[in-house]
């Protein structure tokens, strides 16, 4: 399954973002408040298509690690999820 990162998903725009986008994806909700997010993942239409991932992005050197730990979790074993990079050279993770 394909998802779509959409961060700061537990307040105002962002929540209505991902309530439109809900409709036709499968989101993966991010912020740093577990409990918003999960009260915006109870607005969203097929609510089981959708996951959330705790992610403060003001913490730079970790997102990669919490991402790669958090697509492992999805299956178990860490295979059959890729994830690009596309700000590795910038960021220097």
């Amino acid at each position: 399954m394909n998802y779509t990162l959409l961060n700061g998903a537990s307040s105002d725009i962002g929540k209505k973002i991902a309530l439109t986008l809900s409709k036709n994806h499968s989101l993966l909700l991010s912020g740093r408040n577990h409990l918003k997010l999960q009260q915006t993942l109870q607005t969203l239409h097929n609510q089981k298509n959708h996951k959330i991932l705790l992610l403060d992005l003001k913490e730079i050197q970790n997102i990669k690690i919490i991402i790669n730990e958090f697509l492992k979790s999805l299956n178990g074993r860490g295979g059959g999820y890729k994830l690009f990079y596309p700000l590795c050279r910038v960021c220097r993770f």
